[in-house]
């Protein structure tokens, strides 16, 4: 019988991408890993095959969503043989360092290299990337485009420059897909422009699937001209 392993990340689908990673780090250790979360990201926890999702409650008992379900999946942690907890807000203060990204920290505190981060896998649905390129790709007749995620959860926004004159395909949330669906579209691209946001958290964690130019674009929150995350895969030219 397999040591069982909980994870404790509860979201939101920018941390998803950058765990499971240290998820399967530990279950070609020989775990069985288990990861709490909401139902709205039951379907693309379940696109990491190396994982089962626990599905938690809709009470809410912090005014801090991510608090609030750390604080659900807590009592739960007697029940496994290991404990991984990278959640950076609950009852704990943060393991952050001031010189440290939040990926950093998340992988220092999970005992993984931080090297596992960029080598993100997925179950794919093919039928589904096509689909959504077709559909996507429909009115460009043959022409060349470039992806690009403008928009964070936080609603950042910012504009793609000026001196980009291609097509562009915005990735944007469609009912019935999820992020890793847009595969297909975003290895077809010719440029990459992303905001810092679940999206490009997707791309960053499967870089090597992405040869082409990525350039990072500053979020508006964003008071100085460092990164948020890692980001060393990226063109900062336009940040």
């Amino acid at each position: 019988m397999k040591p069982t392993a909980l994870l404790i990340q509860p979201g939101a689908f920018g941390d998803l991408f950058v765990c499971a990673p240290i998820a399967e780090w530990y279950a070609k250790q020989g775990y069985e890993i288990f990861w709490a979360v909401q139902k709205k990201f039951e379907s693309t926890l379940k696109r990491f095959d190396y994982v089962t999702p626990i599905i938690l409650s809709e009470d809410v008992i912090a005014p801090d969503w991510l608090r609030s379900d750390v604080l659900k999946i807590l009592p739960m942690v007697h029940d496994y043989d290991k404990v991984i907890n990278v959640a950076d807000r609950g009852p704990h203060p943060t393991a952050q360092y001031p010189w440290e990204t939040f990926e950093v920290c998340k992988y220092r505190v999970a005992e993984v290299p931080i090297e596992q981060k960029n080598k993100l896998t997925w179950s794919r649905d093919k039928e589904k990337e096509d689909a959504l390129y077709e559909a996507v790709t429909r009115n460009l007749q043959g022409r060349e485009y470039v992806v690009a995620a403008t928009q964070s959860s936080h609603n950042d926004f910012t504009n793609i420059p000026d001196s980009e004159k291609r097509d562009v395909i915005h990735v944007t949330e469609i009912e019935g897909y999820d992020i890793v669906d847009w595969y297909k579209v975003i290895k077809e691209a010719k440029a990459i422009y992303c905001v810092e946001s679940s999206v490009q958290c997707f791309i960053d964690g499967a870089i090597d699937h992405f040869p082409q130019d990525k350039f990072l674009l500053k979020r508006s929150s964003i008071t100085d001209n460092r990164p948020y995350t890692q980001a060393k895969n990226w063109n900062l030219s336009h940040f």
